[in-house]
């Protein structure tokens, strides 16, 4: 049975994941030239941002007595969340430009993780 179509002023919900591949790219530009008039505002745009990758941090210990690898300074940390948080950031810019040229509306969704596990 198909799906009743939406109603004069109501549209589909769609999200649509952006990475920074190519093949993210096309699936919005795809989204945008072939829903977009069945959308209801905004489109949502998900993106997953990865975690802090501390093994690198452990791995400037390497060498070190085994059993005595050094504290991770907070602030190394911190430096490293915020420029995952700025790539993430210009990651949804691009993808909102793209959405601005079509006169699309957004939204955006950012979770923290492993993105093949969400």
């Amino acid at each position: 049975m198909a799906a009743p179509a939406p109603q004069q002023g109501q549209g589909q919900k769609v999200m649509v994941a952006v990475d920074e591949s190519e093949c993210s790219r096309h699936a919005l530009e795809w989204a945008l030239r072939n829903l977009a008039a069945t959308l209801a505002p905004p489109l949502l745009l998900l993106t997953v941002q990865p975690l802090v990758p501390l093994g690198y941090v452990s791995a400037a210990s390497f060498g070190a007595p085994l059993g005595t690898v050094p504290p991770v300074a907070p602030e190394l940390i911190k430096s490293m969340q915020e420029q995952q948080r700025e790539l993430t950031q210009a990651l949804l810019d691009k993808a909102k430009a793209i959405c601005a040229e079509h006169g699309v509306s957004v939204e955006t969704i950012v979770e923290v993780g492993d993105p093949k596990e969400m």
